[in-house]
């Protein structure tokens, strides 16, 4: 399967090299994958300074993304 093994990849990138870019690339992937656990990358990659993870777990406080329960917007503007 395609996605598996593109998920597999990404997964591995960002664990073995602990590059940011890396981080957020796996984020991106399970958040178009909408996997909860992209929240969770995410913000590893924002807490590691990538101003574009910043942006997006804004866009994904805003939006309320799962596993959130609804929009959180001082999280979004703690970013």
């Amino acid at each position: 399967d395609p996605k598996e093994a593109e998920y597999s990849r990404l997964f591995a990138a960002a664990n073995k090299l602990d590059d940011v870019d890396a981080i957020l690339n796996f984020a991106q992937h399970l958040r178009e994958q909408e996997d909860q656990g992209a929240l969770v990358w995410m913000r590893r990659a924002a807490r590691k300074g990538h101003p574009l993870a910043c942006l997006f777990l804004s866009e994904m406080y805003c939006l309320g993304e799962a596993p959130m329960d609804g929009p959180d917007y001082e999280k979004a503007e703690e970013l």
